[in-house]
């Protein structure tokens, strides 16, 4: 995969990778209507395409843009997030490519928020209250990130980023059973807001968890807009 997205699908300009995540209180939402995930992943679409037009002026330009929707955080616990592998700027109908200046993320954050809301609100998830709710708090619990930044001549650091957003949701090598007590024992990396760095599953626990992360039947974990979309190749 990472091969064929270096090869066939990025362009040897700048890239970097941005990670939306969406607050607690909301993800069960996307647990139990998966349909849902596609369209948040089309909600950070919008986002990056309406932020980078406007900051480069442009309003014909186009992002190039390959999503991967993750449903899974460290300890297999369900987080459904997206990871964007982004051109750092607008292709122009004529070819151009414009390189975006350095932005003020919390400002996109906010766009997200706003957009994500409107979309569970249509789909009559949340209330007028919720929303209200959710506006009041100091920290909203939308968050983005886009510290990671590939240079246009590391053809091996796209690549790179390509796999590891592709991952599986879990690794075999930080499995434990054990057969006395019939639990799973899973390792990961310390959590910083729960100071774990383990979870215990009962064996059927650890099954359902599993199976959570099982997409659809003809569900898209991948997918690619902007100057990346099929129609635009």
């Amino acid at each position: 995969f990472g091969e064929w997205i270096t090869e066939e699908i990025l362009y040897p300009i700048p890239h970097r990778q941005y990670v939306f995540t969406v607050p607690k209180l909301l993800r069960p939402h996307f647990r139990f209507d998966r349909k849902l995930l596609g369209k948040l992943s089309r909600c950070a679409y919008d986002c990056l395409k309406e932020f980078f037009r406007k900051t480069l002026d442009r309003l014909e330009g186009m992002p190039g843009v390959v999503i991967s929707i993750q449903t899974f955080g460290d300890l297999v616990n369900f987080h459904p997030h997206l990871h964007c592998l982004v051109s750092d700027g607008c292709f122009l109908p004529n070819g151009w490519f414009y390189v975006l200046p350095e932005i003020d993320v919390k400002e996109l954050e906010k766009l997200f928020r706003h957009k994500v809301l409107k979309l569970l609100l249509k789909e009559k998830r949340i209330s007028e209250e919720w929303v209200q709710k959710l506006l009041s708090w100091r920290n909203s619990g939308f968050s983005i990130h886009n510290q990671v930044k590939i240079s246009s001549r590391d053809k091996r650091g796209r690549e790179c980023l390509a796999q590891y957003i592709l991952r599986s949701p879990f690794s075999q090598q930080k499995m434990t059973y054990n057969k006395e007590s019939r639990t799973v024992l899973y390792r990961s990396k310390m959590n910083p807001v729960s100071k774990k760095n383990f979870a215990v599953f009962p064996a059927l626990d650890w099954i359902a968890t599993l199976t959570a992360h099982i997409p659809n039947k003809g569900e898209q974990l991948v997918r690619y807009y902007g100057y990346y979309s099929n129609v635009s190749r």
